[in-house]
């Protein structure tokens, strides 16, 4: 009697490259995923900017109103002359910002910014009727420092 050879699981031949093309879809899938991370953070990120962004310019409209208020009201004194010596408009110079004589604070409560926003008011006209004109300036930033909004009005007492 011959012993017959029988073998429970019997070694494929063609199944050589299966682990290396499973490594590679592996690899693929891994690229796949952190590209879409990362495209997630950017998303974040830019998301979290325009925020800010925005923050800052209703800050911005807040105090163009309010030094627009203001003027109507007749209780704001406009500077007539450019504090710098230098041919930099008034609201362009930084140091005018923080100065109290050249700039007012508006107070906004709990609005999450990094400064309260600022405003200015340039007496740019007068006429021999009485008919003023003023430049309205304001400036704010968002929660961060980083983002800058400046709005200009016009006023003028016709």
């Amino acid at each position: 009697m011959t012993a017959a050879r029988t073998t429970l699981h019997p070694r494929p031949h063609h199944a050589k490259g299966v682990v290396l093309i499973t490594l590679f879809i592996l690899v693929l899938v891994t690229l796949v995923t952190l590209t879409s991370i990362r495209g997630t953070f950017m998303d974040e990120k830019m998301a979290g900017h325009s925020r800010d962004r925005n923050k800052a310019l209703q800050a911005a409209e807040a105090a163009l109103r309010d030094c627009l208020r203001r003027v109507s009201a007749s209780t704001f004194s406009p500077i007539n002359a450019p504090a710098a010596p230098t041919n930099s408009a008034l609201w362009d110079v930084e140091a005018n910002w923080s100065d109290d004589s050249v700039s007012v604070e508006v107070a906004l409560v709990d609005a999450g910014l990094a400064a309260n926003p600022r405003c200015m008011v340039e007496n740019i006209s007068t006429s021999g009727s009485g008919t003023l004109s003023y430049r309205i300036t304001s400036r704010a930033v968002g929660g961060s420092a980083d983002s800058l909004v400046v709005l200009q009005a016009t006023y003028s007492n016709e």
